[in-house]
């Protein structure tokens, strides 16, 4: 083959492997699909023109002419009749036009063919029909239809429309001229007479000048030295494939007949023939694709055999239209293995198979593709319900880390011992500890291991575990020094700085790793494994978001992002675990981040089904995959906020997902409170404390309630663990869980107790609903031998709670310190009022009136609520006590004036939104006949400065 196509054929190759491909679609192209050329639509317009008209060559000139003698709508009515405009559809041509994944398209056709293409292929980009469409995009790809479109009415044909096309399409004419500085573009359905071509690159030579890259002209048409160098001088490279077929011959290249059938002229057969090429082009041939894999695949066998997305590495191009993969396989589109199926569907092709690949190949490959997740392959079943117990059980190894993540601690630790006890396997066995220790925060024990690890590998040129291991020393230097820096006999620094010395490119670069296996590393180390993952994740969530608020108008979420969401953190989980690769980075995090907020979000999508018929694709339920996100790798303050953010009061949990975080619990509780004290695991409460917290926070929010064993274990779990301070944090959302999972009557008793001693102002709300249950149950809380944990830190609140459930003695206690150690008025005059309590300290309540303390930012609300109780006070007897001391303080203070008789308050001006919250509906409504009130109410509303709830009460009100 000429050297120089080859060339030629690299580069068009590299540049859409790069993003840089820009394909210059011509009339060529839409021929394909039976719309009649420039010379058809010249020669319709000369039938209705005069006879000195008829041997007029110049095309322009002749459209211009026929457009000067019709009116616009009959102009446009002539073209689309001549081009069957909405009567032709895409071909071929325009599939394979997108399997090159063009950064953009530019057309000079009017048709809308490629729109359809797009669509069809799922693909994204925007459309630029004129040029108001530009500045508001959607997607980094554009298709420009440069010359104009039939739904615009724009089109550019006649000589005017050439002429004054600078100032009609400015910025479409601008956008195409930049295009031709830092892209590699391909002209396709053009000739080398065609008219646009000769204007196009022309005008473009024009403007850019030296800076204009050199552009490819795609043709199968033979072209001699001569003309090669005369287009040379143009700034053109003529691809000049004049019989694709001994391409396609020759490198194996796949065509597949039905579509060349739908062509309906050879030029048209060959175009396609000859993209198929640029494709799939493959200087180092060779047709067994799985012989290839498995290949590939043995070299690292004992050392890697979950590669995940790195995959895309080891697959040779030309078997690859597009990869996509998603949880349960890939998506090549490929013909490879629709071909393969339809072998194995006769008894000579299974033969011919078997053959090929012997039993022992056949099952090496089948465990391979287990291990990646690849359970098909275009759809094609590789691990079938048949096959699937049989390939899982020929797995002899499991992980030992797998123990971490079912919370089976004293299983851990005796794996852990049996490890310690074993010699090298020199596999990637020998990486487990090291990898447990880290999942445990033992991370300085683990860099001894590491250390003694590297130079094993390296003796033994196992140079993938002596890569992984380097790459994890790297990521875990920093937990290193943080968990010894007070160890006087450990130099942290020392530390860090021999680790620093490994430069992980120079060594990764040396290492005599296959360049397909290499290249998966070379993504780790610059953390484009991570952050590709990371940047999908984030824009998969933000569409899920923009679904969710669609739903909440009324709309209908009816696509996949929250799967492809969720796989993108299995698929990367499942690689760095598989492999005892650390994942310590920012990327990882914004990963998980981003997948659990996706998970809530779709969780928090209204129920619409479009039309009555197609279901939502939304998370119903959260299955076990959705609470292992949201169990393990969830920070608790991030996943309590995004429950409050995403206004989530309820989840629904499935069955049997409920049943294995009762697993969970179980195995936990066995391992806290195992009876043989030999055994028992002493682990650092750190490392469970966030995941407790976490599945807290969720049995708060969930539907379905734990059975009563799992309750009263995992009640009992945060009971013991209590005593951590690191643990204490689950204080703020136990008061969740009690509705639906309450604690047995000793246990609730317990709980109150700890939260008192160690939290006590979140022992508030905790209070509350335990206060009930004893209530219920004629219980009292008998713990209290100071009076004053009552009171203090909470300013009597927790007491106030409390109260019903207290012995006489103490609630006598109480009342008593209550009147005479308060220092907050606001929260004095609360417990008065609930308590139905009168003032017998009069010293005391005088002094709280004069210095009242409210909170700074919050004087003129806490004030307002304290005018509205003392105004209360001043109606009851109870108070009476006290009745002028609370009238020389109303005196001030305009607010108490109106809740002594707001009816019949006169100054309606001053009159505050505020005020009116606390008033009773009847008052509320006589008060909104006068309009200035009612005005004052809606520009309230309107300031967006209420609570929701307050909104709601003064529409109600309205």
């Amino acid at each position: 083959m000429d050297k120089i196509q080859i060339t030629h054929l690299l580069r068009l190759q590299e540049a859409s492997n790069q993003g840089k491909l820009v394909v210059f679609v011509g009339a060529g192209v839409s021929a394909n699909s039976g719309v009649p050329t420039w010379k058809n639509l010249t020669d319709a317009f000369k039938q209705e023109l005069p006879d000195d008209i008829q041997k007029e060559t110049d095309v322009l000139k002749v459209a211009q002419i026929y457009k000067n003698t019709r009116d616009k709508k009959d102009y446009y009515t002539k073209i689309r009749k001549v081009l069957r405009d909405g009567n032709v559809a895409y071909n071929p041509i325009h599939n394979a036009i997108l399997q090159l994944n063009p950064a953009h398209i530019i057309t000079t056709n009017y048709d809308n063919l490629i729109e359809q293409a797009i669509q069809a292929n799922y693909k994204q980009y925007d459309i630029i029909r004129q040029d108001s469409d530009l500045p508001d995009y959607r997607y980094p790809n554009k298709v420009v239809k440069m010359h104009g479109d039939f739904s615009a009415d724009n089109i550019v044909l006649a000589e005017e429309d050439y002429y004054n096309y600078g100032r009609d399409f400015p910025l479409i004419r601008s956008f195409v001229t930049s295009l031709f500085t830092t892209n590699v573009v391909l002209f396709i359905g053009f000739s080398f007479d065609d008219l646009n071509l000769k204007v196009i690159l022309n005008e473009i030579k024009t403007i850019l000048d030296e800076n204009m890259q050199r552009v490819y002209l795609l043709t199968d048409e033979h072209v001699d030295k001569e003309m090669h160098e005369y287009y040379e001088k143009k700034g053109i490279n003529v691809v000049s494939i004049t019989n694709p077929d001994d391409y396609i011959k020759e490198y194996g290249i796949d065509i597949n007949p039905i579509e060349t059938k739908k062509l309906n002229h050879p030029k048209g057969v060959n175009l396609y023939k000859q993209l198929h090429i640029i494709k799939f082009f493959d200087k180092n041939h060779n047709d067994d694709l799985l012989k290839i894999l498995s290949e590939k695949l043995k070299k690292t066998e004992t050392e890697l055999n979950v590669i995940g997305v790195g995959l895309k590495y080891l697959f040779p191009k030309k078997y690859v239209e597009y990869w996509e993969f998603y949880y349960n396989g890939l998506r090549l589109g490929s013909s490879y293995f629709s071909k393969l199926a339809q072998k194995l569907k006769t008894i000579s092709g299974k033969r011919q198979f078997v053959s090929l690949y012997p039993q022992k190949e056949r099952i090496f490959l089948l465990q391979e593709a287990y291990a990646n997740q690849v359970f098909n392959i275009d759809g094609i079943n590789i691990i079938t319900e048949k096959n699937f117990k049989k390939i899982h059980d020929s797995f002899s190894e499991k992980l030992s880390v797998d123990a971490f993540y079912e919370l089976d601690i004293a299983k851990l630790y005796n794996e852990m011992k049996l490890l310690k006890t074993q010699g090298m396997s020199y596999n990637k066995k020998d990486l487990y500890l090291p990898y447990i220790l880290c999942r445990l925060g033992q991370y300085y024990e683990a860099y001894l291991l590491y250390k003694e690890l590297l130079p094993k590998f390296w003796d033994k040129k196992l140079y993938v575990l002596y890569f992984i291991s380097i790459y994890n020393l790297y990521n875990i230097r920093h937990a290193i020094a943080n968990e010894v820096w007070n160890k006087k006999d450990v130099d942290t620094d020392s530390i860090v700085k021999e680790i620093e010395r490994f430069d992980l490119d120079v060594i990764l670069r040396k290492l005599p790793i296959d360049n397909d296996i290499k290249q998966t590393f070379v993504d780790l180390i610059t953390l484009r494994y991570f952050s590709e993952k990371s940047n999908d994740a984030e824009e998969l969530s933000r569409k899920i978001h923009i679904q969710k608020k669609q739903a909440d108008r009324g709309g209908g979420s009816i696509n996949g992002n929250i799967y492809s969401l969720v796989s993108k953190f299995l698929q990367t989980y499942n690689f760095c675990v598989s492999n005892c690769i650390e994942f310590n980075n920012s990327y990882f995090y914004s990963l998980i981040k981003d997948t659990a907020s996706g998970i809530l979000l779709s969780h928090a999508t209204k129920n619409n089904k479009i039309g009555g018929i197609l279901e939502p694709t939304r998370i119903e339920e959260l299955d076990s995959a959705h609470l292992f996100v949201l169990l393990f790798f969830v920070n608790s303050y991030d996943l309590s906020e995004m429950l409050k953010q995403y206004d989530i009061n309820e989840i629904v949990i499935k069955d049997e997902s409920v049943i294995e975080v009762e697993k969970l619990i179980t195995n936990l509780y066995k391992s806290l409170f195992i009876e043989d004290r030999f055994n028992k695991p002493d682990f650092g409460v750190q490392i469970v404390s966030s995941i407790i917290e976490n599945m807290v926070i969720l049995l708060g929010k969930s539907k379905t309630a734990l059975s009563q064993d799992a309750t009263n274990r995992l009640y009992k779990i945060i009971h013991n663990l209590w005593s951590q301070p690191i643990f204490r944090s689950v204080s703020k959302h136990l008061h969740l869980m009690v509705e639906k999972n309450k604690p047995s009557k000793e246990m609730a008793v317990d709980l109150l107790d700890d939260l008192i001693k160690s939290t006590p102002y979140d022992a508030i709300t905790f209070a509350r609903v335990i206060s009930k249950q004893l209530k219920e149950n004629r219980l009292l809380f008998d713990k209290i031998n100071d009076t004053s944990v009552l009171f203090n830190d909470t300013d009597g609140q927790l007491g106030m709670v409390l109260y019903n459930v207290l012995p006489l003695k103490v609630q006598k206690d109480y009342v008593e310190y209550v009147q005479n150690n308060s220092k907050r008025l606001l929260i004095y005059l609360i417990i008065l009022k609930n308590l139905n309590i009168g003032v017998d300290n009069i010293e005391t309540f005088e002094e709280l009136l004069k210095k009242p303390e409210f909170t700074t930012g919050f004087k003129k609300e806490q004030l307002t609520g304290t005018c509205w109780i003392l105004a209360g006070f001043r109606k009851s007897a109870l108070y009476s006590n006290v009745h002028s001391i609370i009238d020389d303080f109303g005196k001030k203070h305009e607010q108490y004036k109106f809740y002594l008789d707001p009816i019949g308050y006169k100054d309606v001006d001053k009159i505050e939104t505020l005020w009116l919250l606390r008033l009773e509906d009847s008052i509320l409504k006589q008060l909104i006949n006068n309009n200035i009130i009612k005005e004052r109410i809606k520009k309230s509303i309107l300031s967006g400065k209420l609570e929701e709830k307050e909104v709601n009460m003064l529409i109600k009100i309205l």
